[in-house]
């Protein structure tokens, strides 16, 4: 529903479709030998919070090789030059938004408004599948 007006970007729902657990590293290699990506064609876009935790993925120098790790600030989230892989992936400068996936979850959970933070069409599926709750 988000990206059905915006050409460039796609659904893909492998991730949800695969039994058991999903990895980004598998995922990221389907992707590249479906697409026959060089590394300079792919970018994995995390956040900072996620990155702290980046050296716990799976596979995460092959997870480098195959793709380039983009991280973007979160305000909660300071980060340090000590962290593993600190210098192997990029930091995008990039407008901070003071919202999360979680606090939208929570606002769904507690029955509180979410306008602004998903398109109408998104709050209304969300919505009439009872998710979240």
């Amino acid at each position: 529903l988000v990206c059905e007006d915006h050409e460039p970007f796609q659904l893909d729902t492998r991730e949800i479709e695969r039994q058991g657990i999903s990895y980004t590293v598998d995922t990221v290699r389907t992707i590249v030998a479906e697409k026959n990506f060089h590394k300079d064609d792919i970018g994995l876009l995390i956040g900072a919070d996620n990155f702290r935790d980046f050296q716990s993925w799976k596979d995460t120098d092959a997870l480098l090789d195959l793709c380039r790790v983009l991280v973007v600030d979160r305000p909660d989230f300071p980060l340090s030059e000590d962290l593993p892989y600190y210098q192997q992936v990029e930091f995008i400068d990039a407008p901070v938004i003071e919202i999360s996936g979680s606090q939208i979850r929570e606002r769904l959970r507690r029955d509180l408004s979410v306008k602004y933070f998903l398109l109408p069409r998104v709050e209304s599926y969300i919505r009439s599948h009872n998710l979240y709750r």
